[in-house]
């Protein structure tokens, strides 16, 4: 039985009785959080960008805000802009990460330290020459 024909037979099973049904659901949530959102990667990510799976992976993303914002600061951890957009713009945000239409936001570079000036040389007792050999 692969896992498609194994995720409907328990579905089937699941419903028949409220603590089972209940049970089944929290170990989904469980499952996709820890996979999807929590272990979320980019390659992750794109694999499920496309077709059903896209559509599939937006009904479970959208059932909370916390979902989306985890799932964006895992594969964007750099745009904090976009943190601050709805959970629509986030879910936007990552159909364009997940199809390749963006990158993520790359690391922002340090600007340099600045430098300390160069400490003045002591000058040597006596001249030049003093210190020659007449």
């Amino acid at each position: 039985m692969n896992l498609h024909d194994r995720a409907k037979a328990c579905a089937r099973v699941g419903i028949l009785d409220s603590k089972a049904e209940a049970d089944l659901s929290a170990a989904l949530t469980k499952w996709f959080v820890a996979t999807y959102v929590k272990g979320l990667t980019l390659t992750r990510l794109r694999s499920v960008g496309v077709g059903e799976a896209w559509t599939a992976y937006v009904q479970l993303i959208e059932k909370s805000d916390l979902n989306a914002i985890t799932a964006v600061r895992k594969v964007d951890p750099n745009n904090a802009a976009i943190l601050k957009q709805s959970t629509e713009g986030m879910i936007q945000h990552l159909q364009q990460l997940a199809t390749g239409a963006i990158e993520p936001m790359g690391k922002p570079k340090k600007p340099p330290a600045p430098r300390k000036p160069a400490a003045a040389k002591k000058a040597s007792k006596g001249g030049v020459l003093e210190n020659s050999r007449h």
